[in-house]
């Protein structure tokens, strides 16, 4: 009578946390759930926090567009007629305009408003924004990183905005609006004021802005 071979009983494992019980290696539910806590906590411990926003982004050829990490906004920054300009909407369709006067040079801001015409669903709006004098401060030259605080300066000081007495220096002036870009927008353009350089007038200038979608983390203290 021939031997029966009998076949080896198959050992049977508990599946692990961080595979399912089908034997797919994916991670089960449980861990999965446990995800967004882990990577909260983390973000946490490292003073951060996600951020999904919607913010508006002024485009001007030739400008270097320099991002704010502690809001999640972008500033368009540009050369215009020897001087330089600086505009961003904030996180909340504040429109910011600082102008940068560089050493032997003084600037003039003719009109006290800035007029906007935005694209919504339902057609097309103009808002006539009025302007007020908020800061003024000094920067190096080519960034925008102020070597000291801003100081708060007369709502109506449109000029004249003289340069540092520093080579090397710019001075800047911000301006700024208590009237947001309305809700629904999408984009349009915003005519700045006009300004007279060295005893030289330029017109305003319309700038073309967008909205744009913001996902990222951002730092609790900034």
């Amino acid at each position: 009578m021939l031997a029966q071979t009998l076949a080896p009983t198959p050992i049977r494992r508990a599946p692990s946390p961080t595979s399912s019980a089908s034997g797919t290696g994916y991670p089960s539910p449980a861990v999965r759930s446990r995800v967004p806590t882990v990577v909260l906590s983390l973000l946490a411990l490292c003073g951060c926090y996600p951020s999904m926003h919607k913010y508006y982004r002024a485009s001007v050829p030739g400008a270097e567009y320099r991002k704010n990490n502690c809001v999640g906004y972008t500033s368009a920054y540009y050369e215009y007629h020897g001087i330089f300009i600086s505009l961003s909407f904030g996180d909340a369709g504040y429109p910011l305009l600082k102008v940068y006067v560089p050493h032997g040079t003084v600037v003039q801001v003719n009109d006290e408003v800035m007029s906007l015409r935005g694209k919504t669903q339902t057609g097309v709006i103009d808002v006539t924004m009025m302007l007020q004098a908020a800061f003024a401060g000094l920067d190096n030259v080519g960034w925008m990183r102020a070597r000291a605080a801003g100081t708060r300066s007369s709502p109506d000081n449109f000029g004249p905005l003289n340069a540092s007495d520093e080579p090397g220096a710019l001075a800047w002036y911000a301006f700024g609006t208590h009237t947001p870009i309305p809700a629904g927008v999408s984009d349009g353009t915003l005519r700045l004021p006009s300004l007279t350089i060295n005893g030289q007038r330029y017109e305003s200038q319309s700038v073309s802005f967008t909205q744009k979608a913001f996902v990222g983390v951002l730092p609790v203290n900034c």
